[in-house]
């Protein structure tokens, strides 16, 4: 089987099976046509990262406005005396779920929330990683 697919569930959201080894084999060869293509490989691989990590602070803030609403709104029926019926959310699905539907939906928010915080966690280290890869070979380049 392929390392992409024997992957631990603590790389979810890193991209480093999806690169070479430090010793790529192109650092090493004279032909500039070679070296130019494992250039344009790292930058694409850098613009793919930062994308990533871009879709998946979108993700993060959606989910995070949302699990604002709806605890705010648990929060507001669970202070009132009487049947816990207050609509405040503005989002007429929140305000018809009863007490325990909007307690599940809250945590099930917040265990998204952690998922996606920890996958943005590993995209923003490969991404940083993958950058100073571009840096280092184009610093190495130049000097040679």
């Amino acid at each position: 089987e392929s390392d992409i697919i024997q992957h631990e569930k603590s790389d979810v959201g890193s991209l480093d099976i999806f690169f070479k080894s430090s010793e790529d084999i192109f650092k090493k060869t004279r032909d500039k046509t070679v070296k130019l293509s494992y250039q344009a490989e790292l930058e694409a691989q850098e613009a793919l990262a930062y994308l990533l990590r871009a879709s998946t602070a979108k993700k993060l803030n959606n989910v995070n406005t949302n699990w604002l609403l709806a605890s705010n709104l648990l929060n507001a029926r669970l202070g009132e005396e009487g049947d816990g019926s207050s609509t405040m959310s503005g989002l007429k699905e929140l305000d018809s779920m009863n007490i325990i539907d909007l307690e599940i939906y809250c945590n099930s928010l917040m265990t998204r929330l952690k998922e996606l915080s920890e996958i943005a966690q590993h995209l923003d280290t490969s991404a940083r990683k993958i950058s100073m890869r571009l840096m280092e070979y184009s610093v190495g380049d130049a000097t040679e």
